[in-house]
């Protein structure tokens, strides 16, 4: 019996997987092998949007962290206010610092409230990395 992304080529199913959540992405990865192999294609991860508001709860898994090198812009939205979401971005972009050289561009997005008197200089020098 045929795997069920079989039928379908790594161009498509990357074009496809580019548009999900990291989580999704994460959940498409252990479907079959096609599909693992399409979900760290390169081109899935060019343009890539994290949310540190859930999907980093357990950080990447091993195979989806290599993608990182692959990431050219990176549009990376968490809450200030919430210490989990504020590491896990600072973990994240430490991570990005040793591993992405092909990094373009990088957009920060900071959801929810902002603490008073919060300049954040812990996300700056994550960013300086």
């Amino acid at each position: 019996m045929a795997e069920p992304g079989e039928g379908l080529p790594e161009e498509v199913l990357a074009l496809i997987f580019r548009h999900l959540s990291l989580r999704d992405r994460a959940a498409a990865a252990r479907v079959c092998r096609a599909w693992a192999a399409a979900a760290t294609c390169s081109a899935v991860w060019h343009d890539t949007k994290i949310s540190c508001e859930c999907e980093l709860e357990g950080m990447l898994p091993p195979y989806l962290s290599a993608c990182l090198d692959h990431v050219h812009k990176l549009r990376l939205e968490f809450e200030p206010s919430r210490k989990p979401s504020r590491r896990a971005a600072i973990e994240l972009l430490m991570v990005l610092a040793g591993r992405a050289l092909g990094l373009r561009g990088l957009r920060l997005e900071c959801r929810g409230e902002k603490p008073l008197f919060d300049a954040g200089r812990d996300i700056l020098e994550a960013v300086h990395a």
